[in-house]
């Protein structure tokens, strides 16, 4: 369903979405942390999940769109929506942060906003000009294994509209350039005269544990 088919900002698949949600194995009681909510409606979703037990905390960059999920969600007490982009201080601890637009990285208030075994799923993705504001890349699962160190799980490739104000463009760049070596791109076809290479296929449910450095990026 389009939000705005201009703008190409959309309300987000469910076969994309969804699965997303059920990556972050939500319960009731817990806390969650939703950046970019659009209309409201997979922030409902989680509000279903953690019940009024839990809280949910909803956050939108677009002010016309904050105060139209903030309408819609106005039902659920234990919702809140707030007009920002997610990048500022949290103030408060999160069981799993739900990130619904295409960023180059998390951001050192998502991963601090973690409890220990709390879980972060992202879409960590590269731009070009004749994109707009689309942006391809994966969708990653991260869980807090220490204050220092994550496990990441990549969960699917993914197409999705590009967040605003949390993209890095040397990172956006270097996504770029790896999203463009095998696996994601298929090799090149060698020609008769030239000599075959092997490279290794990486296995799409491999757990990594990435430790935190001055940029606090996941390795691979």
């Amino acid at each position: 369903m389009a939000i705005d088919a201009e703008r190409q900002l959309f309300n987000g698949a469910p076969g994309v979405v969804a699965p997303a949600i059920d990556a972050l194995g939500l319960a009731p009681g817990e806390r969650v942390l939703h950046i970019g909510c659009g209309l409201g409606y997979y922030t409902a979703l989680m509000a279903h999940i953690v019940d009024p037990s839990g809280r949910v905390r909803a956050i939108e960059v677009d002010d016309t769109l904050a105060a139209d999920s903030a309408r819609n969600l106005s039902p659920y007490s234990w919702v809140e929506v707030q007009h920002g982009n997610g990048a500022g201080p949290l103030g408060e601890p999160f069981d799993a942060v739900l990130v619904n637009a295409g960023v180059t990285h998390p951001h050192d208030t998502w991963l601090d906003a973690l409890v220990p075994g709390g879980r972060l799923v992202l879409p960590m993705t590269a731009t070009l000009p004749q994109m707009k504001t689309i942006g391809k890349g994966l969708m990653l699962l991260l869980t807090k294994a220490s204050d220092e160190a994550f496990d990441v799980r990549p969960l699917t490739l993914v197409a999705i509209y590009s967040a605003v104000g949390l993209r890095d463009e040397t990172l956006n760049e270097a996504l770029g350039r790896a999203l463009m070596r095998p696996p994601f791109a298929p090799p090149s076809v060698p020609s008769r005269s030239s000599r075959p290479s092997r490279f290794s296929r990486s296995r799409s449910t491999r757990t990594i544990s990435s430790r935190r450095g001055s940029s606090r990026r996941p390795r691979r």
